[in-house]
């Protein structure tokens, strides 16, 4: 699983001379592990097709989801990771990388609108 959240940060690296503006950046964050979810805080989101089934619940909780066929269950995702990590039983986090990548098309979009607006 991959987030990316956008933060504003100055730029580091001069590219837009020397105007204060931010660049756009990503934080990447990769980890392994597991968890003993509590089946009633954790929710499962329908992803199945609506034209076969129309009376499905779009939302249901982990106790629902463990009595459904396995079958049924391919038609739902876990909702939020997030939810099931914090309000799990138990759990490992063997692996957490946190790394910030700049985006270049951002860079490279601001640079040349700046450019822009000096020749008009």
């Amino acid at each position: 699983m991959v987030l990316k959240i956008s933060v504003d940060i100055a730029d580091n690296y001069g590219i837009l001379g020397l105007k204060k503006g931010f660049e756009m950046s990503k934080i990447i964050i990769g980890f392994a592990g597991w968890v003993e979810a509590d089946p009633e805080s954790i929710r499962f989101q329908w992803i199945g097709d609506y034209v076969e089934n129309e009376s499905h619940r779009h939302i249901i909780t982990g106790t629902e989801y463990l009595k459904l066929d396995e079958d049924e269950r391919d038609d739902y995702i876990l909702e939020d990771l997030g939810v099931a990590y914090r309000d799990a039983f138990d759990g490992e986090l063997n692996e957490c990388d946190v790394n910030v990548e700049e985006d270049p098309d951002h860079v490279a979009k601001e640079f040349l609108d700046d450019l822009l607006k000096d020749k008009i």
